[in-house]
């Protein structure tokens, strides 16, 4: 503003309260609208993904949900996007947790204001993440299905990021999406891979990779 009183009249015609985040957060999605395709889209799967997460995902989780293809039979590493980007095409409204590796929406009024808007700005949300599950439940590395040791189920859970969030979350998100795709019955008619699916609910305790640690099974078999 010019002046001073150019400024106090501005600030009178700011919203205020809750308005106020509202305000702040459609001037966000504004700007988000306003990037190139490419990054348009994927900051609203990033934004669409975090808001409609069953519980807080790590970036490597994140970062194997975005790079999976629909119909095809595992993935394609080159499709990983890189972290930095995932970030920055936010707008400010997703930041990274150093400590746990937990990329999350910036404050707790932004959960609120996508839960509001949701189908505004990502009207297919909760079918696209559905199928994003199961599409990567289907995937050829699960075809062997249930693991038959503890090491190997550790490492099934290590070299696949998704699996935990995945097999925990599939039918959570199907109930919600109030239609059967094509790929949850798919996946259903897999006896090998719904075991292995599962077998992370069975587990004692469920797994969170951050780098190489993990939490046992408090000594429990998987088998």
């Amino acid at each position: 503003m010019r002046s001073p009183k150019a400024t106090r009249t501005a600030l009178k015609k700011f919203p205020k309260g809750s308005e106020a985040y509202n305000y702040a957060y459609e001037e966000a999605m504004e700007r988000v609208d306003g990037q190139i395709t490419n990054s348009r889209d994927l900051a609203k799967q990033v934004l669409s993904w975090i808001t409609c997460a069953k519980r807080r995902l790590t970036t490597s989780e994140l970062r194997y949900a975005l790079a999976v293809e629909v119909n095809e039979s595992e993935l394609d590493e080159d499709n990983l996007p890189e972290v930095e980007d995932m970030v920055s095409v936010c707008a400010g409204l997703v930041i990274v947790d150093k400590e746990s590796d937990i990329i999350r929406l910036v404050h707790y009024t932004t959960q609120e204001y996508f839960e509001q808007t949701q189908d505004h700005w990502f009207p297919n949300s909760v079918v696209e993440v559905t199928t994003i599950c199961v599409t990567y439940l289907s995937f050829s590395v699960f075809e062997s299905g249930f693991c038959q040791t503890d090491s190997e189920f550790e490492d099934r859970l290590r070299l696949n990021p998704l699996y935990d969030y995945a097999a925990h979350n599939w039918g959570i998100h199907a109930r919600e999406a109030l239609t059967l795709c094509q790929q949850v019955i798919g996946f259903l008619e897999s006896e090998l891979k719904t075991e292995a699916a599962s077998q992370a609910l069975l587990a004692v305790k469920g797994y969170m990779f951050n780098g190489d640690a993990t939490e046992s099974f408090r000594g429990q078999s998987v088998v």
